[in-house]
């Protein structure tokens, strides 16, 4: 026999009376577990834990058997589920499911299958394979081929409840699916009466609408009037801006020619100015001359004052020498009458 080799857990207590018998015991699980699996255990925990289900699984009774082959459960106080290893490696998935299958299946067909397994297989099973053997297991009555297996009604009530729960969930849909038919219908309804409405508000915006249609041919014959009449107007406007453009050629002709009547004039006004600074010369010259004439007729004035006083007495002294020739003439004319008169009355007296 091979010594197990646990180093660092060897510490761990294994409640077996007999020392010798304990060790070989200790061996042959440890034995075991490498040939089983291949490798050594992991450590005393694992050593204990087999050997407390090695101690668990042994009948208290010898297994009795009968003519069939089969095998009678064998009585222990606790559930076969409760037994099983492996409880740790079953996914959260899985797990609801092995609980239904033991749940399902009554403790003796358990019991049964488990000491059906042992003799088949030579071991304890585990939790998933144990399950999985259970919806197989036929059981002992070999003398019925028609039963069906545990594992087969239990797939079939599984498939009817899940048939049902389908038919159920179907209904509950077609009811649902009606309900929303219905609710549809309504809302078709509704929305048929809607589109009845639409249709007349359409029907009343169409009749509007060919009224309109109508205004607007009105008023695209008026506006084409217009039109020929502002495109009459345009062509006249052309007119006068073609009379225009020809004006403004000419009046361009006529700049230029102001343009140069310009020239003409301004070299006019610089010679005007020319002969106005030549006339202002001859201004300030002549009212030089001005100034000495002014001068020569004061001077002359002044003579002539003189001369009119010298007039003046002359005049008086030639009237008072008229005066005297009219009374010297008088005189002369009252002596020549009187000689004339004296000259008339000799003659009378002769005759």
């Amino acid at each position: 026999m091979a010594t197990a080799n646990l180093s660092g857990v060897s510490q761990h207590t294994l409640p077996i009376q007999n020392t010798t018998n304990g060790e070989d015991c200790i061996n042959l699980a440890v034995n075991f577990i490498q040939a089983k699996t291949g490798n050594p255990p992991a450590n005393a925990d694992h050593v204990y834990d087999f050997m407390q289900h090695i101690d668990g699984f042994p009948h208290p009774n010898s297994t009795m058997t009968d003519n069939t082959g089969g095998t009678l459960p064998t009585p222990s106080p606790r559930p076969i589920a409760e037994n099983l290893q492996g409880w740790g490696d079953v996914s959260p998935q899985d797990l609801n499911s092995m609980h239904n299958i033991f749940n399902h299946i009554e403790e003796e067909d358990q019991r049964l299958a488990y000491d059906h397994f042992f003799r088949e297989r030579g071991r304890a099973p585990r939790v998933q394979e144990f399950s999985e053997f259970l919806l197989t297991f036929e059981g002992n009555d070999l003398t019925d081929p028609s039963r069906k297996t545990l594992g087969q009604l239990y797939l079939e009530n599984k498939k009817s409840q899940k048939t049902l729960n389908q038919n159920l969930q179907a209904m509950r849909q077609l009811k649902q699916m009606l309900r929303l038919l219905d609710s549809q219908n309504q809302a078709l309804g509704e929305r048929n009466d809607q589109y009845k409405r639409e249709r007349d508000n359409l029907q009343s915006e169409i009749r509007n609408l060919e009224g309109t249609i109508c205004n607007i041919q009105h008023q695209k014959e008026d506006l084409q009037l217009k039109f020929n009449s502002l495109e009459r107007k345009h062509d006249q406007h052309l007119t006068e801006l073609e009379d225009e453009r020809k004006d403004k050629q000419h009046l361009q002709h006529r700049c230029e020619e102001l343009q140069a009547d310009r020239q003409v004039f301004k070299h006019r006004c610089e010679e005007l100015q020319a002969d106005r600074q030549a006339l202002q010369n001859t201004v300030i010259s002549q009212t030089d001359t001005i100034t000495h004439f002014s001068q020569t007729v004061a001077h002359l004035e002044s003579m002539t004052e003189q001369h009119s006083t010298t007039i003046t007495a002359i005049q008086q002294q030639n009237q008072r020498q008229q005066y005297a020739i009219l009374i010297l003439a008088a005189l002369l004319f009252a002596v020549v009458c009187l000689q004339f008169f004296s000259q008339g009355s000799n003659p009378l007296s002769a005759s």
